[in-house]
């Protein structure tokens, strides 16, 4: 009989990134969503939050000589980020999207041997929704959310 072996293992990623625009490699006109056009220059990379982060961790043990059960789950935070290009004279403030917060929970049951896992997985398992786009067609805004729903409405009434 193989000895009681336990395990817990974390992991945490945190980036961080403060990128903005200068300016374009050829020096042609950027526009931004909106519809402006000009010196963007210091205006935060689109979809580029400047924090995000994650943490990770999953308990597992020996059950028996043979099986081996975990359980397991994730955190994961995206700040606020522009889904276009902005500065405080070129505003676009209707492509903001809200930074936001998601928890996934997993189980399961492997072989010690690693020949074979079965797992159960449940993303976002608070129902959280969250806007994952922005952008503009034909004069309305459509929004991209979670998988639960989206949404399109005129331009300028956000």
């Amino acid at each position: 009989m193989s000895p009681p072996r336990k395990k817990i293992a974390v992991a945490i990623g945190v980036p961080s990134n403060s990128g903005s625009f200068t300016t374009t490699v050829d020096g042609s006109d950027v526009y931004n969503a909106s519809g402006y056009t000009g010196d963007f220059k210091g205006s935060g990379l689109p979809y580029t939050p400047e924090f995000s982060g994650n943490i990770d961790a999953q308990y597992e043990w020996n059950w028996g000589d043979r099986l081996k059960p975990f359980i397991g789950g994730t955190l994961v935070y995206l700040g606020g980020q522009n889904a276009t290009f902005q500065n405080s004279v070129l505003v676009a403030n209707e492509f903001k999207i809200p930074g936001y917060t998601t928890v996934d929970l997993r189980a399961g049951l492997g072989a010690q041997d690693g020949l074979w896992k079965l797992t159960l997985f449940g993303r976002n398992v608070f129902d959280k929704d969250y806007t994952t786009s922005i952008t503009t067609f034909r004069g309305r805004h459509a929004i991209g959310s979670s998988a639960r729903k989206s949404a399109s409405e005129p331009a300028g009434t956000k």
